[in-house]
């Protein structure tokens, strides 16, 4: 079971970053995976971006980054934004955002302005440089994503949701638990739950830009959520501490919905917040990440009473 479901986690891994045309492959690997299980596809349309060029000097030394705005423009100042401390909606302005527990380039968040992350290392760099040139081409794209669903759709007791796009690396968030969900199957009572696995959770022109896929399942099932007895959100699993996470500003913004009601149903498993921030969305989140296998598969299967 372990080497299966590690191998199907690489080969969504080896799709990164799992938006646009990756995306669409991955969505086709999980339905063939899901085909015995008679899967259920809905299909939407959304706007997502597609990042162009990117760059980034210090007095005239070429910095590595990469894009973590949603517009396009120049970049002059040195406006450092901590992408940890400042979410989304928080900045408006150029800036050069940087997240202080990665070991390399990470972008937590995206900004509505011309912005690109940098590695911690080189932030000093930045602070210190008599001139800083920056610059960010994004277009938007039309894109047709898919949610799978696998299961009882009409009235389900439990809905289970994970998401399948990545931003960069993608094996913890969210391979490896897509993959572990998919092992599951056989053992869920498929009666009594319905699984969600969602496009476009990652990044998309609505507000807030995440979590769309989810909230596109809710426009259009909407009382299989007002009527079930639990949500079980699976995401992230798999590196360092595996827990049931119920601090509520995690919670609130790990799957952010249209309707009210829907909170006090949510059952978060995934590793530790603060303890996957070191590879969080970005180049570094690939196998070697995995760390706690054995932990996130005991867990999973224990709140789903398996």
């Amino acid at each position: 079971m372990k080497e299966e479901i590690i191998e199907r986690a690489s080969e969504l891994a080896d799709l990164a970053p799992r938006q646009l045309e990756n995306e669409r492959k991955a969505a086709d690997l999980i339905e063939k995976e899901v085909e015995a299980f008679g899967p259920e596809i809905q299909r939407f349309q959304i706007l997502v971006p597609d990042f162009q060029d990117w760059g980034l000097k210090a007095d005239g030394e070429e910095i590595e980054c990469l894009p973590s705005g949603l517009e396009s423009g120049k970049i002059r100042s040195k406006a450092l934004v901590n992408s940890i401390l400042n979410g989304q909606g928080s900045m408006n302005r150029p800036n050069i955002s940087f997240n202080p527990y990665a070991e390399g380039i990470s972008v937590p968040n995206f900004y509505e302005a011309p912005s690109v992350a940098i590695s911690p290392e080189d932030v000093e760099k930045v602070v210190e440089a008599n001139e800083v040139e920056g610059y960010l081409e994004v277009e938007w794209e039309s894109h047709q994503s898919r949610n799978i669903l696998v299961g009882n759709s009409e009235d389900p007791d439990r809905i289970v949701m994970t998401h399948y796009d990545s931003v960069w690396g993608g094996f913890i968030d969210n391979g490896f638990t897509v993959s572990l969900l998919i092992q599951l199957l056989d053992e869920l009572d498929l009666e009594e739950n319905l699984i969600v696995f969602a496009g476009a959770e990652e990044i998309s022109q609505e507000s807030p830009y995440h979590c769309y896929g989810y909230r596109r399942f809710e426009d259009e099932y909407i009382k299989q959520i007002q009527e079930a007895d639990e949500i079980f959100l699976a995401d992230s699993l798999g590196r360092n501490t595996q827990k049931v996470i119920k601090q509520p500003e995690i919670v609130e913004k790990a799957i952010v919905l249209n309707r009210p009601g829907y909170r006090e149903k949510v059952r978060f498993v995934a590793s530790e917040y603060h303890e996957v921030l070191d590879i969080y969305h970005s180049p570094e989140d690939t196998k070697q990440a995995l760390n706690s296998y054995e932990e996130a598969l005991e867990l999973v299967r224990k709140e789903l009473g398996l």
